[in-house]
């Protein structure tokens, strides 16, 4: 059984990474997704295939998703929640569009696994 989606965006909001802001944060379980805004647009290279060959073009992106896991997955757990792991991945608006919309959660945009 999947984990219920909370939204943590207040509790995250006044975290400060390389002056970006929070959009959205939410969490299920011992996983919590924090979508940012960039302050600036930053290049990223992404992966082309075309013919069957691998090219590497920079990608203006705006967004940052930081995936984040936590020690505990007990949302109401009063101890402190320590972050054991976390990764940072840069987005373009079309593909975070649906969340910013409201549509989708960051959890059915951003993660592989349940």
């Amino acid at each position: 059984m999947t984990a219920e989606v909370i939204d943590v965006t207040a509790e995250v909001a006044s975290e400060v990474f390389g002056g970006s802001s929070v959009v959205v944060a939410e969490r299920r379980g011992r996983t919590v997704l924090v979508l940012r805004e960039l302050e600036e647009p930053r290049i990223e290279m992404v992966a082309h295939v075309v013919d069957g060959r691998t090219y590497r073009v920079p990608y203006k992106v705006r967004y940052a998703v930081e995936d984040r896991w936590l020690s505990t997955d007990d949302p109401d757990d009063s101890a402190v929640h320590c972050v054991q792991a976390n990764e940072y991945s840069y987005w373009c608006m079309k593909v975070v569009k649906p969340v910013l919309r409201g549509e989708k959660s960051l959890f059915d945009v951003f993660r592989l696994f349940p």
